[in-house]
């Protein structure tokens, strides 16, 4: 409940920003519950996917902000 309230974050940036998108939010709040910092449901990295990659080029643009490569996040279909 403590984030409640807070920013989504649009653009899939990390937690430490103090936004979140749906996934993070569910992966910070079980590290969050059991202390941890690493991964909780996979100890895989995972390489954030933006496909179709047109699609999310536009939606990049269209919010002013370079479309992240190489980062790392979380994602509900792993």
């Amino acid at each position: 409940m403590k984030q409640l309230g807070r920013p989504y974050a649009n653009a899939f940036q990390q937690p430490s920003s103090g936004e979140f998108y749906c996934s993070s939010l569910v992966e910070y709040a079980y590290q969050q519950a059991l202390a941890r910092n690493d991964p909780v449901f996979t100890q895989d990295t995972f390489h954030l996917l933006f496909v179709p990659k047109t699609f999310w080029r536009k939606q990049y643009a269209a919010m002013n902000v370079t479309m992240p490569v190489n980062e790392t996040g979380s994602n509900p279909t792993l």
